[in-house]
């Protein structure tokens, strides 16, 4: 629960560059009533760490967490991610991105943690277990060119 909690946060704005994306469905986190995506052209495996980004896609009901002024106003999330494929998998932030219902971008973060936090995959069902999972079978080797992907579906 607190996994998930952590990768919706607090965004502030920044540019960036934006590619053509590939997101492909991954499961619906019933939880917080969101659809996860993971952009499969962008994933990249270096060693024993993948790189990819996810798209949270919010149901019409709003994350009971998020503030009052984004009630109305966040529909995506878009989030690039570290995970450290060998065992225990770990994982972190690095960067996170909000947009509205036009795809406009409301606000951007990047992680200055550097810490990687343990990933709960103890059960089948674990939403962040696919997603790596996902990464792992669809990683091309290679280091992350930095580019964000787009966002529409």
């Amino acid at each position: 629960m607190f996994h998930l909690v952590s990768r919706v946060s607090c965004v502030w704005f920044f540019g960036s560059i934006i590619f053509a994306a590939n997101w492909v469905y991954i499961g619906r986190d019933d939880t917080f009533h969101n659809n996860i995506y993971v952009d499969k052209d962008s994933i990249t495996k270096h060693g024993d760490q993948v790189t990819y980004w996810e798209l949270i896609v919010k149901d019409d009901m709003i994350l009971n967490f998020m503030d009052k002024r984004d009630i109305d106003t966040t529909k995506k999330v878009l989030m690039k991610w570290e995970a450290i494929t060998s065992s225990p998998r770990q994982d972190r932030q690095l960067e996170i991105y909000a947009y509205d219902f036009d795809n406009q971008e409301l606000g951007s973060h990047r992680s200055l943690d550097t810490k990687f936090s343990p990933v709960d995959v103890s059960t089948r069902l674990s939403i962040v277990g696919q997603i790596i999972d996902f990464a792992l079978q669809n990683s091309k080797e290679g280091k992350d060119n930095g580019q964000k992907p787009t966002i529409i579906l």
